[in-house]
């Protein structure tokens, strides 16, 4: 409230809070589409990374925003961030896990997105439940997490084998393929460049070939809405998503709904 209610008149106070609430998710709208069709083009580690370390930068400025309109601005960079998050974390992880434990892996990975949700209301519970600590050291708080994964990521997690031999690093694909073959405990022969250059190299070296992938990016995602695709994939994965944002923009004022129907301890509530 300190920075709804800043100069402005109470009829205001709503709309300003809805600005804040809703710019995170035209970030990742925006961030998912980009990255999306682009992220060929920059590799999905380095998309990861740029959307770990924006998204953890963002909240940090956003402790510190003296306005809405800086607030907004801070969480519409941190939905950006989200955007590339979400548009390369799923893809580098189904390429960096074997075949045969692929949808263990996958689910492990999309489970921390709820046990973070978790952790944030216990977080609020904390805080402001049991405490009475300032919305900016928990706005900090919250950033933490994201700030240590892009550290973790950095630090030991390669770019896609996949992703370069199909850019005709060959070599890169070779040394990232073994080390990750060597760290879950393989002792067999290594791979080699020429069975990386004999699965992929029809696709390296067919001319301008990634030039055209990216060139028909935008393409794709007009094709996506096309007669083909609309009704039967489209369209229903999109119910979906919508489904499923509409329930965490729901969570954005959890806290305030169980307020004015009168619960009592609503930081806990939003735990339950």
């Amino acid at each position: 409230e300190e920075i709804l209610q800043k100069g402005t008149l109470e009829e205001d106070y709503g709309g300003r809070g809805a600005a804040i609430a809703s710019s995170i998710f035209a970030g990742m709208l925006i961030g998912g589409i980009v990255t999306g069709a682009y992220g060929d083009r920059l590799g999905r580690r380095p998309t990861l990374l740029a959307g770990l370390f924006l998204n953890a930068t963002s909240g940090i400025a956003a402790s510190m925003a003296q306005t809405a309109v800086i607030m907004c601005g801070c969480r519409f960079f941190a939905g950006l961030g989200i955007g590339a998050v979400l548009s390369s974390l799923i893809t580098l992880a189904s390429e960096l896990s074997p075949s045969k434990h692929r949808g263990w892996y996958i689910t492990i990975v999309g489970g921390f997105w709820t046990l973070g949700s978790v952790f944030i209301a216990l977080l609020a519970f904390i805080l402001f439940g049991r405490n009475n600590y300032s919305w900016r050291i928990f706005v900090l708080i919250a950033a933490s997490p994201t700030l240590l994964g892009g550290i973790l990521v950095y630090s030991f997690v390669p770019e896609s084998p996949r992703y370069l031999a199909l850019h005709g690093r060959y070599q890169d694909a070779v040394n990232v393929a073994n080390h990750v073959a060597e760290s879950m405990g393989y002792s067999g022969e290594k791979l080699t460049i020429s069975e990386i250059r004999d699965h992929y190299g029809h696709l390296t070296e067919e001319k301008n070939y990634l030039i055209q992938k990216n060139d028909n990016a935008m393409k794709k995602i007009r094709d996506l809405y096309g007669k083909n695709l609309l009704l039967h994939t489209t369209l229903p994965l999109q119910i979906v998503w919508f489904a499923m944002s509409f329930g965490s923009g729901l969570c954005t004022w959890i806290t305030k709904l169980f307020e004015e129907i009168g619960l009592s301890d609503i930081y806990l509530q939003s735990l339950y």
